[in-house]
């Protein structure tokens, strides 16, 4: 009867074990997933960054200089600006793959304010002696 007993619980801590180590392993996967899943969120806004940075000095080479020249004051106009802020979105959203859209879009990262903030830092380095 004890032998019978023992084998039992013996049992019984074996599925428990095997109980325990599936858990971790599900755990341990979620946290290499959730890793992974900040990596790619990182490596998809560097991708959006680097995209407007290229996208603004490419407008600043090409079209702010013509702007600049055309206007009497030699300053861009509120109207020159929100020109230049859509043609800044829809170019840089042209460059940027669809990979990234996809995962930042699937993340609830604002792609736009992403590309706007990306430009304005490059315009205001630009701007400063430093």
């Amino acid at each position: 009867m004890n032998e019978m007993m023992i084998e039992v619980v013996v049992q019984i801590l074996g599925e428990l074990v095997l109980a325990l180590i599936g858990a971790a392993g599900a755990w341990l996967m979620a946290k290499l997933a959730q890793q992974k899943n900040l990596t790619n969120i990182a490596a998809a806004t560097g991708e959006a960054v680097e995209a407007a940075r290229q996208t603004a000095a490419a407008l600043q080479q090409t079209v702010v200089i013509g702007m600049k020249e055309a206007s009497a004051d030699g300053k861009l106009s509120e109207q020159d600006i929100q020109k230049l802020g859509i043609l800044l979105l829809n170019t840089a959203m042209k460059k940027l793959s669809d990979p990234a859209k996809n995962i930042l879009t699937a993340a609830g990262k604002d792609i736009t304010a992403i590309i706007r903030d990306a430009a304005e830092e490059w315009v205001l380095g630009m701007k400063s002696p430093y």
